[in-house]
């Protein structure tokens, strides 16, 4: 039997839609109960895709406890957020306290490691800045505490109130022999190690270093890999330098609230990472 060419137009039209339909969540039930990391078995409030356009991710997010949850982590590209080859990004940290008093207006800012490839893959810190970029830009940093700080070391934040210690999911380290742990205002991504399936535990926590942490490095001093199964070591994904208001993050102290995180995308170039960090 012969198929004419119109009739095979249409199949073909028909197919396409039908695969963008099923691959943009199309037929699910918004009011289905969807599993949202340490929140699965706690109250859902909203369920809902959250966006397909630049930097929003196919992703569907929960509220779980009051506290923004996604069931995978944002992506590149396809289907969803896109942070393009040389995409430089700025985020400005605006304090609600700093030192346990009033910030009265304090910040501070830092500029993001870029992906130098435009083909994305694990040196590239493409998914990292990615991350935090979607995360700050839905509010998931807004009201949150620095809830942990040691002095002369670090303060980290990123962890929701309540049970939950992330933003629903988790994603690898990413690697870069660019991006190390050099010094003070060094921004880097905190995890808990290798879960149970050896893969990595990162999610929503960041940190700000006050000092050089060559032991957080994935390779050595003499550019050996380390062994960042293990669990003695900690390895942990550099992604940004503070450029302004350093003094007001060393002066950071536990408790601190931080008001919101905005994030300004760059002119191409015009970063302040160094250039040998570019």
């Amino acid at each position: 039997m012969l198929i004419k060419k119109s009739n095979i137009a249409v199949i073909l039209i028909l197919s396409i839609l039908s695969i963008v339909y099923l691959n943009c969540g199309g037929g699910e039930s918004t009011t289905d109960s969807v599993k949202a990391g340490a929140g699965a078995d706690r109250s859902v409030t909203e369920r809902q895709g959250s966006g397909t356009g630049e930097n929003e991710t196919a992703a569907l997010m929960t509220v779980v406890d009051g506290v923004k949850q996604w069931d995978e982590r944002p992506k590149n590209i396809a289907g969803g957020m896109l942070i393009a080859y040389k995409d430089e990004y700025r985020a400005t940290v605006e304090m609600e306290t700093v030192g346990g008093d009033p910030a009265d207006g304090k910040s501070f800012k830092f500029d993001m490691w870029y992906s130098h490839s435009p083909i994305f893959h694990n040196s590239a810190l493409s998914f990292t800045v990615n991350n935090f970029v979607f995360l700050a830009r839905q509010g998931f940093y807004d009201g949150l505490t620095f809830h942990k700080v040691i002095a002369g070391e670090m303060a980290l934040t990123g962890d929701p109130p309540g049970p939950l210690t992330g933003a629903g999911y988790t994603f690898d380290n990413e690697v870069n022999n660019k991006m190390k742990h050099t010094g003070e205002g060094i921004i880097s991504f905190y995890n808990e190690g290798l879960d149970e399936n050896n893969r990595g535990t990162n999610s929503s926590q960041w940190f700000i270093a006050y000092k050089a942490f060559p032991e957080y490095n994935y390779y050595d001093e003499e550019f050996y890999k380390r062994d960042c199964a293990s669990p003695d070591i900690k390895c942990y994904t550099p992604f940004g330098m503070i450029f302004e208001g350093l003094d007001i993050a060393k002066s950071i102290t536990e408790g601190d609230i931080i008001k919101t995180v905005t994030i300004e995308k760059l002119e191409r170039g015009t970063s302040n990472l160094p250039p040998g960090n570019r």
